[in-house]
């Protein structure tokens, strides 16, 4: 009974394997010709597509480039009054503001208080909001690791932002500053010329002719200097004043 059982076993193991090697042998040309194609070229692999840019996006992205050089040739040349005051001040007092002047001249920002300790201009950057508002931003330094981070909000003729001055061992100190723009100064070329007005002349004084003066007789000149006579009538009579001299 077990010799039947083993025979059996083989004859299936034996059809099995006869099977699969069929199986592997149809399947061989199909592979091949599938691996021939790949080589020749005919199998051809799609690449992936580019993602694309929606037109609005770049319009967009133009125009904030484009605002934003306006805001740069806005703030070119202007001088803002701020008054900066510290964050924090000791118990029982008040802090006191300290009246700085911050100066935009192309793409630098320059603080009077803070060039006056030591701090250099520094190059600044912008960014524009949905209020129609611009954010400026920007780092300064002076010698010995010394930093001072700006952050300005300019709305109009109107600044507000907070500063904040950071010492070598770690500590530092903030502030808030606001302020409005400074009117423009603008001054005439020192090459220009000034014109005056015309003077105007006095005029000039009337002369006697000497043709007049040459022309003039001895004649002329006596009668011009003899008293001009009493008429007759004028002249009081004599008798009359004899007759009263009577009386």
């Amino acid at each position: 009974m077990p010799n039947q059982m083993l025979r059996m076993w083989l004859m299936l193991a034996t059809a099995g394997a006869v099977g699969a090697y069929v199986a592997m042998a149809e399947a061989a040309p199909l592979v091949k010709e599938t691996s021939a194609e790949a080589s020749k070229g005919d199998v051809s692999v799609a690449a992936p597509a580019a993602p694309s840019v929606h037109p609005s996006a770049t319009s967009d992205a133009a125009k904030q480039e484009q605002a934003k050089k306006e805001w740069m040739a806005k703030l070119n040349g202007t001088r803002w009054s701020v008054a900066v005051t510290p964050m924090s001040a000791e118990p029982g007092k008040s802090p006191k503001p300290k009246q700085d002047t911050l100066a935009f001249s192309g793409p630098q920002i320059t603080s009077e208080l803070l060039v006056k300790e030591g701090y250099s201009g520094s190059n600044f950057t912008l960014r524009l909001e949905d209020d129609g508002s611009a954010i400026w931003e920007t780092m300064q330094g002076k010698e010995g690791g010394h930093l001072a981070f700006w952050r300005g909000n300019v709305q109009g003729d109107v600044m507000r932002g907070v500063v904040s001055k950071r010492s070598p061992d770690g500590t530092s100190v903030d502030y808030s500053f606001s302020g409005a723009q400074l009117p423009s100064q603008t001054l005439p070329p020192a090459s220009a010329a000034v014109e005056m007005p015309p003077t105007a002349k006095p005029p000039a004084a009337a002369q006697p002719a000497a043709s007049a003066q040459m022309t003039t007789t001895p004649a002329a000149a006596s009668q011009a200097t003899s008293p001009t006579p009493v008429p007759a009538a004028e002249q009081p009579s004599t008798t009359t004043k004899s007759k009263k001299k009577r009386w």
